[in-house]
């Protein structure tokens, strides 16, 4: 009879792949409201997935991750001094305007 073979990751495995696939969501993602928690997840499956034999996959994660949150800081301290300048109902009627 035929042998099955059943590959089992061990959870330091499975968190780095997780860490790399909410990274990517939080660079390729439409919204902030999605990309924000996929940056923090990145993170903090990343950081114990450093351990495992897929340790790239966790750097990776890593890395996709701190740019997320690199790019999601600029956009709200630009979008902060955007408001302060032009003041929120001008900024706002810019937007509805169109």
């Amino acid at each position: 009879m035929g042998e099955e073979v059943v590959t089992v990751q061990r959870p330091a495995q499975q968190k780095a792949t997780w860490s790399l696939i909410a990274g990517l969501i939080a660079v390729f993602g439409l919204f902030p409201l999605i990309q924000l928690p996929a940056a923090v997840a990145g993170l903090v499956f990343g950081i114990p997935g450093l351990k495992s034999t897929k340790r790239g996959l966790a750097i990776a994660g890593i890395a996709l991750s701190t740019l997320a949150l690199i790019v999601l800081i600029w956009l709200a301290v630009s979008l902060y001094g955007a408001i302060q300048h032009v003041g929120f109902d001008e900024f706002l009627g810019q937007f509805l305007a169109d």
